[in-house]
């Protein structure tokens, strides 16, 4: 029964899926030590995330410079 003082919230977009890549792994992988496991998961998806991020931005840099003309 949801409490009438419980505060109604949006996911955030793509939330489930990054939710569901870390439990799938999680029960892939079995660590003994979960903590740790989670901590370096999304250290490592932050990571990857800050990478994609500059390769994106980059190309939309080189884009706009008229980059990729021969």
């Amino acid at each position: 029964m949801a409490s009438k003082y419980a505060k109604e919230f949006v996911m955030p977009e793509g939330f489930p899926d990054i939710l569901r890549a870390y439990a799938k792994s999680l029960l892939k992988d079995k660590p003994k030590d979960t903590s740790s496991y989670s901590y370096e998961y999304f250290m490592n998806a932050i990571e990857q995330a800050n990478i994609e991020k500059e390769l994106q931005e980059e190309k939309e840099k080189e884009a706009q410079e008229g980059g990729g003309e021969a």
